[in-house]
């Protein structure tokens, strides 16, 4: 399977983040403007960096479920010249938190995927309210994965 991720607003924006996935199958998920504070408020480093690495937990929480079939996956360009960074931050949580799904940082694609794609269709719907989005990503499942 290979699937496209797109989110509905950046992190850097105000208001809350939808993350979606779309091939044969969607999901989306949403991150709160208040979960969002508080996981950047308790992270270290610079700020750009803590939302590279939230940025990435947020896929992979919205990816983790699909991991055995995934084959490849192409992620939405939110942050040019940072690519290579989520990739390592990404392929970073599977290896810790899936261990036992074999997928490489090469099947980790980052460009732009544009408004015509249907991730872009299920994250954009899910942030509107025109599409129930499938989970709410806690501030405590964030911070699970990036504090340990």
């Amino acid at each position: 399977m290979k699937i496209e991720v797109d989110t509905g607003s950046r992190l850097d924006q105000s208001g809350d983040t939808a993350f979606g996935f779309s091939d044969h199958s969607q999901r989306a998920l949403v991150l709160k403007q208040v979960s969002r504070d508080e996981c950047l408020s308790k992270m270290a480093g610079a700020r750009l960096s803590k939302e590279l690495r939230l940025f990435s937990a947020c896929v992979y929480l919205l990816i983790k479920d699909n991991l055995k079939e995934l084959e490849e996956m192409q992620i939405d360009e939110e942050y040019s010249k940072h690519d290579r960074d989520i990739k390592r931050h990404l392929a970073n949580l599977i290896k810790r938190y899936s261990p036992n799904i074999e997928f490489k940082e090469e099947n980790i694609k980052i460009k732009a995927i544009g408004k015509k794609s249907q991730a872009h269709k299920v994250a954009w719907q899910t942030l509107r309210g025109e599409r129930k989005a499938e989970g709410i990503i806690e501030t405590k499942e964030v911070l699970g994965l990036l504090l340990r």
